[in-house]
């Protein structure tokens, strides 16, 4: 299946490339991107010699906007969403990774790790415990959690989809590009980084 570049300057005539690598030359050359060669969690994947694959698009820092071009280069895999957490007292913080659709309940959360009164956490603490921008957090940031301050929880229903479908988070890198991997690989990432995520199964959404 070909890639197509989304980037507004390459739309309307359709550029399409057949692998990932092709395309990110693409972005260097036309777009001035960044060369992902040296995004740490692209790297890390491929010193692991994990099956993955990647695409560039404009940035996208929410899922409606992240949506289409997700549609048009993985029509196939899933799309997961990514919280980042804190508790009232900021004593815990948590990254918690489920499948767009899923019901993320936050009680759901508390209960898994006995903690009350979880939110959103500041852009800034994102920066400084995993180095990731507004509309960029990733579990694939548990490679930089050097300490091991963060609690990173997954969805079942997204660990069970992820063993016959392709999971879509961003790099660490940031919004503008997209990575594709299995469940499998995405817990062979974690054992690699020395993270253990806990698994959280969440109440159905109600209608």
């Amino acid at each position: 299946m070909p890639i197509w570049c989304l980037h507004p300057d390459c739309l309307e005539s359709e550029v399409t490339f057949a692998t990932a690598e092709e395309l990110q030359a693409h972005m260097v050359k036309a777009h001035g991107a960044a060369d992902l060669d040296d995004e740490v969690s692209i790297k890390t994947l491929k010193a692991m010699k994990a099956k993955f694959s990647y695409f560039t698009h404009p940035s996208s820092d929410t899922v409606d906007i992240w949506r289409p071009h997700c549609t048009k280069n993985a029509p196939n895999a899933k799309i997961c969403k990514n919280l980042f957490l804190k508790d009232k007292k900021k004593k815990v913080l948590v990254l918690c990774s489920a499948l767009s659709e899923t019901n993320t309940d936050m009680k759901a959360i508390e209960a898994l790790l006995g903690v009350k009164n979880l939110r959103l956490a500041s852009t800034d603490v994102l920066m400084e415990k995993l180095q990731l921008k507004k509309g960029g957090v990733t579990p694939l940031a548990s490679i930089n959690d050097k300490e091991k301050e963060i609690t990173f929880v997954f969805d079942k229903a997204m660990l069970e989809a992820g063993k016959t479908q392709d999971l879509l988070f961003h790099p660490t890198s940031g919004n503008d590009c997209t990575i594709q991997l299995s469940a499998s690989t995405l817990l062979d990432y974690f054992k690699h980084a020395g993270v253990e995520a806990k698994v959280v199964e969440f109440p159905p959404r109600e209608d």
